[in-house]
């Protein structure tokens, strides 16, 4: 049997909204993230829905919802302390940073003889027009 674009259209917008898609095999109870399991005449519910009153309902999927967040939380990687930098390693990388700040004006070269080819009135394609304006930091509109 095939999905009418009614259904499509209804599950799409509930993806994009962030709302689960509930299925025949979910638990009655709103909100309520096991599968049912018991059909005792009061719907299909989950073990633990079933055998409470529906004014309890509320408290036991809290309940349900804590305990799979505990147990993802006890199952996550634990988290590392950050690692001491020292005052040399630091050196070192400022060091480094500033041979690549002085290459940099080396290697736009290229760009900017673009730009003085684009000036003198040479006609370049789109990506090269486009390529030396984001190169030389300049947005279409002062470029032109």
């Amino acid at each position: 049997m095939s999905e009418s674009a009614y259904a499509r259209s209804r599950r799409d917008q509930a993806a994009a909204d962030g709302v689960p898609e509930r299925t025949a095999l979910d638990c009655s109870a709103a909100g309520c993230p096991r599968r049912w399991s018991v059909d005792g005449g009061g719907g299909k519910l989950c073990s633990a829905h079933a055998w409470v009153s529906p004014g309890l309902w509320p408290r036991v999927t809290q309940e349900l919802l804590d305990a799979d967040a505990d147990a993802a939380r006890a199952t996550a990687a634990p988290r590392s302390p950050p690692r001491h930098v020292s005052r040399d390693e630091r050196l070192a990388v400022l060091e480094a940073l500033r041979g690549v700040v002085a290459r940099g004006t080396a290697a736009r070269q290229w760009a900017v003889r673009l730009q003085q080819r684009e000036q003198a009135g040479e006609r370049l394609s789109g990506p090269q027009r486009s390529a030396w304006r984001v190169a030389l930091y300049l947005d279409e509109d002062a470029a032109a």
